[in-house]
């Protein structure tokens, strides 16, 4: 929701109650300043506009269609922090949709200026030390079509999903790539849960210690930004 849209509901309660309870009018008066408060919270952050990739907060990005989607790095953020061993968009064949498929990056223009090295490596050529955590962690296209987690909408998989998702496309594969990232990523997801596990073993104190500690579960790290979050 906008500020200014935030703003108008805010005026059309108060004089809702205004005319419904003309007895009440102060308490209408006392809603103003509370009205900007919640208008403030509402626009206070944002750092991106409204328009197909969303809302970036300081936080989370934000879909006002899946508005229980919260990733917190961009398709670029991925990349550009190092992922997939610079492997993700390298050339392949799928066994899904029977085509041949190379360059699928180019189309979003955010990932264009991002050095190839980390973007179309051969899968042979995986390389641990593009990755931010410096660990080797997934599995192999062929593996995710067998698992059948790869839909003819996406070959390439959860991450060329969400490259197109942010780009403002919707498909009938949206709800079953957003279950998945909650079942992973989300605020009870098993690998977030099991790296605040671990971060929570070590540092029992909580309150947001050890999140930087990256030698606490790396793997568990690299998965999470490979599903486009990292803990904050």
């Amino acid at each position: 929701m906008s500020s200014a849209s935030a703003a108008i509901i805010i005026v059309i309660l108060i004089l809702l109650l205004f005319f419904t309870h003309p007895s009440q009018w102060k308490y209408a008066l006392l809603a103003i300043p509370a009205g900007m408060i919640i208008n403030h919270c509402l626009s206070k952050d944002i750092t991106g506009g409204a328009g197909k990739h969303g809302l970036k907060s300081k936080s989370v990005i934000y879909f006002a269609d899946y508005p229980e989607f919260k990733p917190n790095l961009t398709p670029a953020d991925i990349f550009e922090m190092g992922s997939f061993g610079g492997t993700y968009w390298r050339p392949i064949h799928s066994s899904i949709t029977g085509k041949d498929y190379n360059n699928k990056h180019l189309k979003h223009s955010y990932l264009k200026n991002i050095d190839t090295n980390k973007m179309t490596r051969d899968f042979a050529n995986y390389d641990i030390n593009i990755n931010k955590y410096k660990v080797h962690v997934g599995q192999t296209l062929e593996e995710w079509e067998k698992k059948g987690w790869i839909t003819k909408y996406d070959p390439y998989g959860w991450v060329q999903w969400y490259c197109n998702f942010y780009d403002g496309r919707r498909t009938p594969d949206d709800e079953r790539q957003i279950k998945r990232w909650i079942g992973i990523a989300g605020e009870k997801g098993r690998f977030r849960g099991w790296l605040l596990s671990k971060i929570k073993k070590k540092y029992p104190g909580g309150s947001g210690k050890g999140y930087d500690d990256y030698s606490i579960s790396p793997a568990i790290r690299q998965t999470l930004q490979h599903w486009a979050y990292i803990l904050q």
